[in-house]
C-alpha cells in the first residue's frame, strides 16, 4: 500500500466514534473493535427509540445487529415456526447419526437378510430380479401412471423398485421409468405383452439387474452410501456505493477485501472504483464500488453502518434479492425433490446458521435412491429460483466397532489421523461412545476411494503386529482358557500399555498398541510363554458325570484346584472339563470325577459364565457370559447350528439370542464373521437350493436351476445349472466321461506314449518315426505338438 493509502488509513482511525453495538452490550469485537468502548461517553449519551409491534425478523434468527435501537419488536419467544436447528458448521450430528443396522449385507455375491441368532432368512441374488426401463412415455407420468399401463396388459405384480424421471431430447420432454420385480421373467413378459399392444410410441428395453447393496469391506468395517449433501445459493443482492472521492473508494474497496468491512457478518467482493461524470453536475467524478454476493437480508442502513463515520458512500443502490423464498421455504422444497426419488430417515439443514450456503444432509432408506438422487438432480435447478442451482454430493461413510481399551491405547494415533486428514480435507473422522465396552468410529468422505483409502490405514493401526519370535507365532495351548498364563498376560498390558487378543482358531496372539510398546510387550510374552510349564487337559464326560458336574462337582474341583485352573466347556460334544495346569492337577480332577460323591454339593450360581462355569469375566447378557466365551459360542453356532442360543440354566434355556444383542455384544469383526459363518452353513445345509462356485477360491454362490448357466462375476467361471459343474465347450455327458476313470487312465497312457488324438475322428496317433506330422487317409491333415 502507498503513502497515500496509508495516511487515509491513518485518518480514518484518528477518531474513534462511539460504539453503538456495546452500548447495547452486542459488541463482539472487545479491544479489537474500530469504535470507542468509552462508558463515561456512554453514560452521557440519551436515545429515544420507536418500538414497532412488528416482531423483528432477523432478531428472531439471531441476525439483528441494531440491538435496542431497533424499530421492530424483539420478542425473544417470537421464533420462526419449523425451525430446524443444526448440529455444527459441518452439519455432523453430536452423536452418531446412524439408524438402527439392517442387518443386511453383501456377501458372496447377493444380499443377505438376517435374522434373531445369526440365522440367514432371506438370499437374493441378481438373478432373482429382471429389470426393464419404459422410454418416451409422457411427460407427466407418475409411478401409479406406469403401474396403470402395466395393469392394462395384464401386468399386476409387484414391484421391487419403480423410479420415474424427466427426460429431455431434441427440446422434446418425456419420462423414463426403470422398473426391477423380483421375478427373472418379468422383463420377458413386460416385452412380449406391452410392445405388441403397441402403446403409443413407448419403448421397452430390459437390462441387467444390479443389486445396490454396498460391500461392508475388510476387517468388519460397514459402509454406507445412503448420505446426500445438498447445498445452493443464498438469496443474494448486488450493491451498488457512490463515492466523491476516489481515495474513500479504493480504501473502502481495500477494506472488503481484507474483512475490514463486512456486511451482517459476511465477507462480500468488491469492484474496482469505476469513474463516470455526474449527470447533473459535470464537474464531478462519482466513483462506483459494486459489491456482488451480498446477503438479501442487507439493507442500506446496514450496509452504511459497516463504514467508518464520515467516510460511507453518498449513495447506496440495491438489486432485488435473487429469489424470494425464505430458508425454511426452500428447504422444504429441496426436500420435496428428493422425496420424490425415494423415502428419507432423516433430513438436517443449517437453518438459522448464517453463510452464504445453504446446506443440508438427507439421509436415504435406500442406497440406491441416494445414487439416483445425485445422477438425477446435481446441477438441477432449483424450483424457487432459475439461475440457482444445487450441488448433490454423495457421501461414503465406513464405521468400525472396537473395544473402548483398543481405543484408549490407540487414542495417539487415532488423533493424528483425524488432524491429517482435515487437513487435507478428504474425509472427516468421528468417534462415538456405544457403551462402557465399546467404541465406534466413522470414516466419511465426498470420494469413496479417499474413503477407502483413510479405512486402510485406520485398519493397519488397528491389527497391530501378531506376536512372533525366531521359531514363529507365539502360542501355548494354555492360552485357549481363562487361565494363569493369561492373568500374566493381562500384567504385560498393564506394564506396556496394549492390548493382547487372543486367536484361538488361529493359535496366535496379536499386540495393539504404538509401535514402541508393541515391540516391548512382544518380548514380554516370549519370556513368559518360555517360562511356563502348564499344560492343557481335556477330560471328555459321560452323561452321569455332566449331571454329577452341572449339580455342584464342577465347582468342588474348582475349590479344590483353583478357579484359573478348570474350566467348562458346554458347548462340545460330549462335554469336557478342561484343566489348565500341571499333570498333578489333571490327576486331582481325574480322581474327583471317578469318585462322583454327591454329597455337599453347591450348583453353580447365577454369577459364572454359562459356558465355562466360571466366574464370568465382562459379563453380557442375562445368563452371564465371559466375553470370550460369548464370542466363542456366536462362532460355534454361527458355524454349526441353525442359529445362536443361550446355553444358561446349564444348556436347558436355549432362548434364540437377538441380533440386536449379537451386535451390541461383540465386535466388528467378530459380528461380520459369525454372519458370515452363519450364510456357509445355510448353504451347506441347503444343497438343493444354493451352490457355491466352482471354481477354486470363489467364494460367490449361485441358485440351482433344472437347466441355464451361471456367469460368476467374480472369476468369470461359466457353470451349468443342470450338473453344477464348470464344462465349458462340452456337454454334460462329455464332461461326465472325460472325468471318468476309465477315461482318466486312457489320457495318462497316451501321454506316456506321446500319442494324440485325430481332431477329426478323435483317433489315438502316436508318432514312432519322422517329424512332427502324420499323414491319415482319406482326409489329409497336419498335426503339430
Amino acid at each position: 500500500m502507498d503513502q497515500g493509502w496509508e495516511a487515509m488509513r491513518q485518518a480514518l482511525h484518528r477518531v474513534r466514534p462511539v460504539c453503538r453495538f456495546f452500548a447495547a452490550g452486542k459488541c463482539r469485537n472487545g479491544d479489537n473493535c474500530r469504535f470507542s468502548h468509552d462508558q463515561e461517553s456512554q453514560a452521557g449519551r440519551v436515545s429515544v427509540t420507536i418500538v414497532s409491534d412488528t416482531p423483528c425478523k432477523f432478531f428472531a434468527r439471531g441476525l439483528c445487529q441494531k440491538g435496542q435501537s431497533c424499530s421492530f419488536a424483539h420478542d425473544p419467544d417470537a421464533r420462526p415456526t419449523g425451525e430446524v436447528k443444526a448440529t455444527n458448521d459441518g452439519l455432523e450430528p453430536l452423536e452418531d447419526d446412524d439408524l438402527k443396522d439392517d442387518f443386511i449385507r453383501p456377501l458372496s455375491g447377493g444380499v443377505v437378510h438376517f435374522e434373531n441368532g445369526a440365522a440367514v432368512s432371506k438370499i437374493s441374488l441378481a438373478s432373482d430380479f429382471s429389470s426393464v426401463r419404459l422410454s418416451n412415455l409422457p411427460s407427466n407420468s407418475t409411478p401409479a401412471s406406469v403401474l396403470a399401463l402395466l395393469a392394462g396388459v395384464g401386468i399386476d405384480q409387484p414391484l421391487e423398485s419403480i423410479r420415474v424421471y424427466k427426460s429431455v431430447t431434441d427440446e422434446t420432454e418425456t419420462c423414463v421409468a426403470n422398473l426391477r420385480a423380483e421375478d427373472p421373467d418379468f422383463a420377458d413378459a413386460v416385452c412380449s405383452r406391452l410392445v405388441p399392444a403397441a402403446r403409443g410410441h413407448v419403448k421397452v428395453t430390459p437390462y441387467a439387474t444390479t443389486l445396490s447393496k454396498m460391500a461392508s469391506g475388510s476387517g468388519g468395517r460397514h459402509t454406507s452410501t445412503k448420505k446426500v449433501h445438498v447445498s445452493w445459493f443464498r438469496p443474494t443482492k448486488s450493491v451498488w456505493l457512490k463515492f466523491s472521492d476516489e481515495s474513500v473508494a479504493k480504501v473502502s474497496k481495500a477494506f472488503f477485501d481484507s474483512g475490514e468491512y463486512k456486511i451482517s457478518g459476511q465477507h462480500v467482493r468488491a469492484s474496482r472504483p469505476t469513474g463516470s461524470q455526474d449527470r447533473r453536475n459535470p464537474g464531478r467524478t462519482i466513483w462506483t464500488v459494486q459489491l456482488v454476493s451480498v446477503s438479501a437480508e442487507a439493507t442500506q442502513d446496514l450496509v452504511r453502518d459497516c463504514f467508518e463515520p464520515g467516510h460511507e458512500p453518498f449513495h447506496i443502490e440495491m438489486t432485488d434479492a435473487s429469489y424470494e423464498a425464505e430458508d425454511n421455504t426452500a428447504c422444504g422444497a429441496v426436500r420435496g425433490m428428493l422425496t420424490e426419488i425415494g423415502p428419507l430417515e432423516w433430513w438436517k439443514t443449517n437453518v438459522g446458521t448464517g453463510g452464504k450456503r445453504m446446506r443440508a444432509v438427507a439421509c436415504f432408506a435406500s442406497e440406491s435412491d441416494a445414487r439416483a438422487a445425485v445422477n438425477d438432480l446435481n446441477n438441477a435447478t432449483a424450483p424457487f429460483g432459475s439461475d440457482i442451482r444445487l450441488t448433490l454430493d454423495l457421501a461414503t461413510s465406513t464405521k468400525f466397532k472396537l473395544l473402548a481399551r483398543i481405543f484408549d491405547v490407540i487414542a495417539p494415533e487415532i488423533k493424528a489421523l483425524k488432524t491429517t486428514w482435515a487437513a487435507q480435507h478428504l474425509v472427516r473422522l468421528y468417534d462415538y461412545d456405544v457403551d462402557g465396552k465399546f467404541k465406534s468410529l466413522k470414516i466419511e468422505g465426498r470420494q469413496s476411494q479417499d474413503v477407502a483409502n483413510a479405512a486402510a490405514e485406520l485398519e493397519a493401526i488397528l491389527a497391530g503386529t501378531i506376536a512372533e519370535d525366531a521359531n514363529g507365532k507365539l502360542w501355548s495351548p494354555s492360552l485357549a482358557h481363562n487361565g494363569g498364563l493369561l492373568q500374566k498376560i493381562k500384567d504385560i498390558e498393564q506394564q506396556t500399555g496394549v492390548v493382547v487378543l487372543r486367536d484361538t482358531k488361529k493359535c496366535h496372539v496379536r499386540v495393539i498398541g504404538p509401535e514402541t510398546k508393541r515391540s516391548e510387550a512382544v518380548g514380554l510374552i516370549a519370556n513368559i510363554l518360555q517360562d511356563d510349564t502348564s499344560s492343557l487337559f481335556t477330560i471328555e464326560l459321560t452323561t452321569d458325570q455332566y449331571e454329577w458336574a452341572r449339580r455342584g462337582g464342577f465347582r468342588a474341583i474348582t475349590t479344590a484346584l483353583g478357579r484359573k485352573i478348570a474350566k467348562f466347556d458346554i458347548v462340545a460334544e460330549p462335554k469336557q472339563i478342561l484343566i489348565v495346569g500341571s499333570k498333578d492337577d489333571y490327576d486331582k480332577a481325574i480322581e474327583m470325577i471317578a469318585a462322583v460323591n454327591d454329597e455337599n454339593l453347591t450348583s453353580s450360581d447365577g454369577d459364572t459364565c454359562s459356558i465355562c462355569w466360571c466366574e464370568a469375566e465382562d459379563p453380557v447378557l442375562c445368563h452371564q457370559y465371559c466375553g470370550d466365551c460369548f464370542e466363542a459360542l456366536a462362532h460355534s453356532d454361527a458355524s454349526s447350528a441353525s442359529r445362536v442360543q443361550c446355553k444358561g440354566a446349564d444348556d436347558t434355556c436355549k432362548t434364540t439370542i437377538t441380533l440386536d444383542d449379537l451386535h451390541k455384544h461383540l465386535s466388528s469383526s467378530a459380528f461380520e464373521t459369525v454372519l458370515e459363518e452363519s450364510l456357509k452353513n445355510h448353504i451347506d445345509s441347503h444343497p438343493l437350493e444354493y451352490r457355491p462356485c466352482p471354481s477354486p477360491g470363489c467364494t460367490q454362490i449361485y441358485r440351482v436351476a433344472p437347466s441355464g448357466v451361471h456367469v460368476c462375476t467374480e472369476c468369470l467361471v461359466v457353470t451349468c445349472k443342470t450338473c453344477n459343474e464348470a464344462h465349458a465347450g462340452k456337454t454334460c455327458g462329455e464332461h461326465r466321461d472325460f472325468n471318468s476313470e476309465e477315461q482318466q487312465e486312457l489320457r495318462k497312457v497316451k501321454w506316456e506314449l506321446g500319442a494324440k488324438d485325430c481332431p477329426t475322428c478323435g483317433a489315438a496317433i502316436e508318432k514312432t518315426e519322422g517329424t512332427a506330422s502324420s499323414r491319415k487317409r482319406p482326409e489329409v491333415l497336419l498335426l503339430l505338438y
